[in-house]
């Protein structure tokens, strides 16, 4: 794979060897994630003779619309819909991007990416200063430099920003600059919750100019609902709208004086923070659960590829 050194190039060779890694399983039913995998289970379904599913997660071409030029994003956008033609179901994220793919005709069924340990009843964060918390994934589109400024020019609050991909050092470096933030690199799987659970506030604010982002509702979402956290989301996109909704937390604007405002009140107000929390936390134990959703991605599969006794 070091031969090509972008993900989108890399995706063909991945594609030939998953196919031949893929063909030895005894599988009923194939399962391809966003379109890095729908070229091979296109393929398998084709050899095999047994159902796909396109589980997709964002719109590819416009999650890489600013990375990559508009020639590369047009061929993105036509081989989905080409082999878009030979799915059976689609499974998404949710009702933006269902809407979305329901224009292709197929049938589709939304399933979050919920958590499935959803705290039993709220409990007091446990770092001892106001915490703010992003662990994702480090792009220009996720406030990340945005949010470090913000804590660094607002009295009494301290960040901890966690994750990967190539802004890493510039990441590192802007923390390292800012004696109130800690840079905590990549974050194992098993760590996230706890994090979670010990911050004040969890940052999950995205780039409204891109369309993937206004339709996107991002896992730290659900993590923050999970463990009974307020969420910073933006305005104007369907993750704020649901924050706004279930009162789990604010929707500001993409800007950093906007999240400065929106601190300093969640910080001055204990209260506050706290009926945020057991907002989110209600939200996730009425519907934004694993539990909920496990059943919709059971029906599907069953649908499909009917279990025998």
């Amino acid at each position: 794979m070091k031969a090509a050194r972008r993900p989108v190039f890399q995706n063909p060779i991945f594609w030939r060897r998953a196919l031949k890694l893929s063909l030895g399983w005894p599988a009923d039913l194939w399962w391809a994630h966003d379109l890095d995998t729908l070229r091979t289970g296109v393929w398998l379904k084709e050899r095999t003779g047994r159902p796909l599913v396109f589980d997709a997660h964002e719109v590819f071409a416009e999650m890489i619309r600013d990375d990559y030029s508009p020639r590369v994003v047009r061929w993105a956008e036509n081989l989905e819909a080409k082999l878009l033609r030979s799915v059976d179901h689609v499974v998404t994220v949710n009702p933006a991007l269902e809407a979305h793919y329901k224009e292709t005709g197929l049938p589709v069924t939304v399933v979050m990416n919920c958590r499935p340990d959803v705290a039993p009843r709220y409990a007091h964060p446990t770092e001892p200063t106001f915490t703010v918390l992003y662990v994702g994934t480090f792009h220009r589109q996720r406030f990340v430099f945005e949010i470090v400024q913000a804590v660094q020019e607002t009295e009494g609050v301290r960040l901890k920003i966690g994750g990967y991909k190539a802004l890493s050092p510039d990441v590192e470096r802007a923390c390292t600059a800012s004696e109130r933030t800690e840079f905590l690199g990549p974050v194992p799987a098993d760590r996230v919750m706890p994090l979670t659970a010990a911050c004040h506030v969890v940052c999950a604010v995205l780039d409204p100019s891109n369309a993937n982002n206004r339709m996107g509702t991002p896992n730290k979402l659900y993590e923050a609902m999970a463990a009974g956290r307020p969420i910073l989301a933006t305005k104007g996109t369907l993750s704020g709208n649901l924050v706004d909704a279930t009162g789990a937390g604010i929707a500001i604007g993409y800007n950093v004086e906007a999240a400065k405002w929106a601190l300093k009140k969640l910080r001055d107000d204990p209260a506050g923070q706290r009926q945020m929390g057991e907002a989110a936390l209600r939200a996730a134990r009425e519907e934004y659960n694993w539990a909920a959703q496990e059943e919709k991605l059971l029906a599907v599969a069953d649908r499909l590829a009917p279990r025998t006794a």
